[in-house]
């Protein structure tokens, strides 16, 4: 009782957080179109990714492994490890999805509950630092709603929840300000270290590794500050202390991916960051200060848009900080020039919050510390602007500090108040970005979705397997006219128990067997898959030009004597074989059919390995770029040596003469090449297992300043190496 009643205006003020939370929910985004089964965000990009996610949280417990994607081997997702990384928001939803059963309800909930819970966690931060209610509950706000949230909505969902932030700030804070804490000879015995565990478990199951990489560089630069300002290594000692429990976390999260990596190999193709991105996904300071929605002057409208237009690298766009986040950015580069600061008690976190500042923003910017960390050590932290949802918290936290120092000066309510509510209420409206969710567009090719799915669920046994066109890697390959990135998810979402071949991992035996059945001409690819056991083909028309669409459809019909059905809204496109298979199948005898099986399935694979990138464009007119020194994988099922032709075309980039050489096995070709290229053409014999097609060169490198690739070689008209020697009828 007496606990409740301690901390009662504490409970009155989280009630508070959330009634107001989702009172500006519910005029932002006008909740009441809202319908709950369908994403907010239905759009196939990355917010398909998470829902997928989610469903495979609905049908189990993880979301590494599934049946039901990649057929017919299923999909394996370890060599994406920032699935990893989130273990805390992974949790939270497989509580919200085991009670809903529904994982588009699942999915907005857990959005929605994010902007309460962010706050909350802000609350809580300002309030240990000793600031009043009344500006900890609007402080708290002002940092759950900042664009950043909106911008990243449940595409970024990963990203959008940041509810740790606060913590590790308030973690520097301590670090700073206490040297009890992580003291090894009481460790147990002070409270305070216990929940710093707690806290850093938190911060390192969040965030897709950015968040924790984040934390560890501002308690570097606390622990040095601290070191600095006592003449002591203490400060030094504690954030290394710190800081190695985190990667001891990570590393351990890590473990599933890096044994199935030591198991199966490296996987070059996937989430491969170039060292320059970090320029190109840097921070701008320019941003900060730039609204991402008009405000009706037109000056400013003018500026904003002439700045969208024009300014190179735009990166990512969510880095805008608000009214309250401007005013402290500012106040924190002045009080570098401010002792007086440093002389008030009430005032003196703000000189570690400056530190943080600069040093987070020397981090971020185009070509700064983030860069160099880039090209010395690690690029597999790409997008340092990210580190602006940390500066925003620092920034609001210095004005909740200097308004909260105002406050117990004893400013007159009447006047404080008023004055206070209009500047945070202008803040959290002037920086949210105007973004509504398209209810009509959204619900409408949900259920357009879900019906048509269900319709093939009836048509089809269960447990099917369904073959779907285009073929499209997984994941980061971007989209295909008006097919979005992760649109191929959507039979594998709506759907309850059929297996889909979309989504398995690019580079592995799923991906590269999809990869080479699409590859054949429309005749053989049917009957490749009959034969596998596919009971239908599903098509996103998105993904084609109408003339295109068009022959694939009388292609099919042709060859499978059926006509297809359609989605509502005539995106999608199903053939359902079973007749055809049923034809087909009396063409063989059991046997037969079980030997061609197996066959087709232990075809032999090419896989691209270091310095490739992924195939662009079309069949016939597709092409890879290479780096100087790149590696081809050719897999060879059989457990006995067998002939591979290797035949590809490959060209440089100017007329430049340069030497060309490529090594199989034992066995080495030269050549030389310019921007007119070379055919070749050899018979190479490959041990059973991986067979590494080493191809380098002396080519200058082409000139392509916006993209962040290697490019040295081109390689056309290599689809012929994905042919077998499978006799079909």
């Amino acid at each position: 009782m007496i606990y409740l009643k301690k901390y009662k205006m504490d409970y009155i003020c989280i009630f508070i957080i959330v009634l107001l939370s989702f009172v500006f929910l519910y005029f932002f985004f006008d909740l009441s179109q809202m319908d709950i089964n369908v994403p907010l965000f239905y759009n196939g990009d990355d917010s398909f990714m998470g829902l997928s996610s989610t469903k495979m949280l609905k049908d189990g417990n993880s979301i590494l492994v599934s049946d039901y994607m990649g057929a017919p081997f299923g999909t394996e997702r370890y060599d994406y490890y920032s699935l990893l990384t989130y273990n805390f928001d992974n949790l939270i939803t497989k509580m919200l999805v085991s009670i809903t059963n529904n994982a588009g309800m699942t999915y907005n909930i857990q959005y929605l509950l994010l902007f309460p819970f962010i706050a909350i966690i802000s609350f809580l931060v300002m309030r240990n630092l000793n600031i009043c209610y009344y500006i900890s509950v609007f402080g708290s706000l002002t940092f759950s709603f900042l664009p950043f949230i909106f911008l990243r909505n449940q595409a970024h969902i990963v990203l959008s929840q940041y509810q740790f932030i606060p913590l590790s700030i308030l973690l520097c804070i301590w670090l700073y300000n206490d040297d009890e804490l992580f003291n090894i000879k009481k460790f147990f015995k002070y409270k305070r270290n216990l929940i710093t565990l707690l806290f850093l478990l938190l911060i390192t199951n969040n965030g897709i590794a950015y968040y924790p990489f984040f934390t560890c560089f501002f308690l570097i630069i606390t622990g040095l500050s601290k070191s600095l300002k006592n003449k002591k290594f203490k400060g030094i000692k504690q954030s290394l202390s710190m800081i190695a429990i985190i990667v001891t976390i990570l590393i351990i999260n890590l473990l599933p991916s890096l044994y199935y990596t030591m198991k199966n190999g490296t996987n070059e193709v996937v989430a491969h960051r170039s060292k320059i991105e970090a320029e190109i996904y840097g921070l701008k300071i320019t941003q900060f200060f730039l609204p991402n929605k008009s405000l009706g002057i037109s000056k400013i409208d003018d500026l904003i848009t002439y700045y969208g237009n024009n300014a190179p690298l735009p990166n990512e766009g969510s880095e805008h900080l608000g009214v309250i986040g401007c005013i402290g950015l500012i106040i924190l580069l002045l009080s570098i020039f401010i002792k007086s600061f440093n002389e008030k008690k009430d005032l003196e976190q703000i000189k570690l919050l400056s530190e943080l500042n600069i040093f987070a923003i020397l981090l971020g910017t185009i070509g700064g510390l983030g860069s160099i960390f880039s090209l010395g050590i690690s690029s597999s932290i790409r997008a340092y602007n990210r580190i602006s949802i940390f500066i925003a918290f620092i920034c609001i936290l210095t004005v909740c500090l200097i308004l909260n120092y105002i406050y117990k000066k004893h400013l007159k309510p009447f006047i404080f108040y008023p004055i206070v509510t209009l500047i945070f209420l202008f803040s959290i409206y002037e920086q949210y970005p105007d973004i509504k969710p398209n209810y009509k567009y959204a619900k409408e090719t949900f259920y357009s979705d879900k019906n048509f799915i269900k319709d093939i669920e009836t048509s089809v046994s269960s447990n099917a397997m369904i073959f779907q066109l285009p073929y499209h890697q997984y994941p980061e390959s971007g989209p295909v006219n008006a097919m979005n990135d992760y649109h191929l998810f959507t039979g594998y979402i709506h759907s309850k128990n059929l297996k889909w071949s979309y989504g398995g991992m690019k580079g592995r035996i799923s991906d590269l067997w999809n990869q080479k059945i699409s590859s054949l001409d429309i005749q053989s690819m049917v009957k490749y898959i009959s034969i596998v056991g596919f009971e239908g083909i599903y098509i996103d028309k998105r993904a084609y030009t109408i003339e295109d669409y068009t022959q694939l459809e009388n292609e099919l019909m042709n060859i499978l004597d059926t006509e297809p059905i359609y989605s509502e809204n005539e995106q999608l496109c199903f053939f359902n074989m079973r007749d055809f298979n049923k034809e087909y199948y009396s063409m063989y005898e059991e046997d037969e059919i079980s030997k061609l099986k197996e066959k087709i399935l232990n075809m032999n694979y090419i896989k691209l390995g270091k310095g490739f990138s992924g195939i662009e464009g079309d069949r016939p007119n597709q092409w890879m770029w290479t780096s100087n020194d790149a590696e081809l994988i050719i897999f060879n099922s059989s457990p006995e040596k067998r002939q591979f032709n290797m035949n590809f075309y490959i060209s440089s980039s100017t007329d430049q003469k340069s030497s060309l050489n490529i090594r199989v096995n034992d066995t080495e070709f030269n050549y030389y090449i310019d921007l007119n290229g070379i055919r070749i053409d050899e018979m190479i014999i490959l041990n059973p297992g991986e067979n590494i097609i080493r191809i380098s060169t002396n080519a200058p490198q082409v000139y392509a300043p916006q993209d962040p690739r290697e490019l040295y070689l081109r390689i056309t008209d290599f689809y012929n190496m994905y042919d077998d020697d499978i006799l079909i009828k």
